[in-house]
């Protein structure tokens, strides 16, 4: 008798653990925000399926390897330099995330696809420090019409901006094309950092050219997002926004790898001069940049620049010619670099711009059939509501600010000073939890310093403390910093 007691008990206390856990998995369910993991959940506790479940939490991969992706969700984009990209070399571990994995994390991104590159650590010191060009033609052509440099390997070993949109287009298409997908630009940094040590008119001159070809490479971009990601659905009144965050240029001499790692300058330049150049193209590059965005968001892109260009077998390159006269841009090199109160840069399509023309390409297709001939037929004979082209979305991502707020800062606190804003009083923030804003966490061992524990990278020590420091190594944020500007 006890032992049937004993069994009825067990029997009570079963069925009433199931029925607790098939009400957490509902409310569970109800709770969740509709999302990959909350379908996979419902699916789960309904018991219709459970495929796939190793990939539940996926969407913190790479998927740049070039697998399938089943799309739906958002999906980010990332295409740039070392500031943007996530590979993390042996026995850096500690680097942490570059800010859009930690963008993608706080807008639960569903796929990410990162094609930035990063010179390896191990090249330096045998080889000087470089990064991502914007355009590797241009720079080659730049360097070889450039007086007193010395002849250079232009040999390029890391991916353009026209390469790694290449390598884009080139993968299969997703099974779903995504709800939403967010590009990321992050180009100029290493443009900059060797523009500084041309000829001061050949250094605007390139640099013009290279922002114009951000541009191109945008057009291409938005065709191919236009006609091939998300294709126009007769007599829509909607369409997915085209959306690319841009990062605002660092000033390359603010970094710690300017004083340390950087060349000598070859006579008659000088380290002054270099730094002055650097200084002014960067402010140049952030104005170009930020006006020529305003004129590009409101233009008609045109297919002449799709992702497959047709042949044509008369049209000639453009070619760049040194006695080329330079035409400076309506700029004011004096118009502040940070946000203020009355003129916020968040949204460059609240900005007046000053409108800039494009440059006429010579020898247009004279084929009927190409695609731009048809394009233009298309969009004088079809109703308005059948050519409804993707909106421009550009935000203009205030990268140097918490840079130069953290370095400002730290130099504040260290001087026990408070300026008329403020800025040095509050202990609490990210931008006054840093160590050092100059020294990186992977440097050279300094004088005195206690070096147990530290890790050699290359001949180079990893900090103990990684969070302690503004800067990872010579060029590159640490994960603090990164951390920050990804949930801005």
């Amino acid at each position: 008798m006890l032992i049937l007691d004993s069994m009825a008990n067990l029997k009570k206390r079963l069925a009433g653990a199931v029925l607790l856990t098939v009400l957490s998995m509902v409310s569970i369910c109800l709770l969740l925000p509709n999302s990959r993991v909350s379908t996979h959940l419902q699916n789960i506790t309904l018991g219709t399926t459970i495929d796939n479940y190793s990939g539940l939490w996926s969407w913190h991969e790479d998927e740049s390897s070039g697998e399938e992706d089943v799309g739906g969700g958002i999906r980010l984009v990332v295409f740039g330099d070392s500031w943007v990209d996530d590979t993390v070399e042996e026995n850096q571990e500690a680097k942490g995330k570059s800010w859009p994995e930690v963008m993608c994390e706080e807008i639960n991104c569903t796929s990410r696809l990162t094609f930035a590159a990063t010179q390896p650590s191990s090249e330096w010191p045998s080889l000087p420090p470089t990064g991502v060009k914007t355009s590797n033609k241009i720079h080659a052509w730049a360097v070889e019409n450039t007086r007193f440099l010395p002849h250079e390997d232009t040999d390029y070993t890391l991916p353009d901006l026209s390469t790694q949109i290449q390598a884009y287009l080139s993968l299969p298409p997703p099974i779903q094309a995504p709800k939403e997908t967010i590009f990321v630009l992050s180009f100029g940094f290493w443009d900059i950092y060797d523009f500084a040590r041309l000829d001061f008119a050949m250094a605007m001159n390139v640099t013009d050219r290279s922002i114009d070809e951000i541009f191109t490479q945008l057009d291409i971009l938005y065709n191919h997002f236009d006609t091939n990601l998300y294709p126009a659905e007769v007599n829509a009144t909607t369409r997915p926004k085209f959306k690319v965050i841009i990062p605002r240029l660092f000033d390359p001499t603010l970094t710690p790898g300017w004083k340390t790692h950087r060349p000598p300058p070859l006579s008659p330049s000088s380290v002054a001069e270099q730094q002055k150049n650097a200084v002014y193209l960067t402010e140049r590059w952030n104005q170009m940049m930020e006006n020529t965005m305003g004129s590009w968001i409101n233009s008609l892109s045109d297919p002449e620049f799709n992702s497959t260009p047709e042949p044509a077998p008369e049209e000639e390159v453009i070619p760049l010619q040194p006695s080329e006269p330079f035409q400076p841009p309506n700029v004011n090199i004096n118009i502040p670099s940070s946000p203020s109160e009355d003129q916020p840069r968040t949204d460059v399509r609240h900005t007046p711009r000053t409108p800039r023309t494009p440059p006429s390409l010579p020898n247009p297709n004279p084929n009927p059939n190409s695609k731009t001939a048809l394009f233009r037929t298309r969009l004088s004979a079809a109703p308005l509501s059948t050519t409804l082209l993707p909106q421009k979305d550009i935000f203009y991502h205030p990268l140097p600010t918490y840079v130069l707020s953290a370095i400002l800062t730290h130099a504040l606190q260290s001087a026990g000073i408070i300026d008329g804003s403020g800025l040095g009083s509050d202990t609490s923030s990210t931008t006054s939890s840093f160590l050092s804003v100059n020294l990186p966490c992977v440097r050279e061992v300094q004088e005195g310093e206690d070096v147990d524990g530290m890790v050699d990278v290359n001949g180079m020590l990893v900090c103990r403390e990684q969070g302690l420091f503004l800067w990872w190594d010579a060029f590159r944020l640490g994960g603090v910093a990164n951390g920050a500007l990804g949930r801005e």
